[in-house]
């Protein structure tokens, strides 16, 4: 049983990793001046990398402990605000 937790925190983790990349990539490319080829992944990419963040999130809660069901908002609440901030950022002049 403790396989299946320890298994269940490995998921929930990278679930997490995947909620918080685009953030990690904008706040690079933000320090770097542009984005980096290999964290470029479009926005496709990024909204499949927040699909994916909800799964293992919901996966882990299946198999370990239900307090991963609520990782599963962290995907959710990023792309809201990735919406929020792209609606209110000031037109390019």
């Amino acid at each position: 049983m403790k396989w299946r937790t320890a298994i269940a925190n490995v998921i929930g983790c990278i679930g997490i990793a995947c909620s918080f990349a685009f953030w990690i990539e904008a706040c690079v490319s933000k320090v770097v001046g542009h984005t980096p080829v290999w964290l470029d992944m479009g926005l496709d990419g990024w909204v499949w990398g927040w699909a994916l963040g909800i799964v293992l999130a919901l996966t882990a809660a299946v198999l370990g402990p239900r307090r991963w069901a609520f990782a599963a908002l962290l995907p959710i609440v990023s792309f809201l605000v990735f919406i929020v901030l792209v609606g209110l950022s000031p037109p390019d002049w």
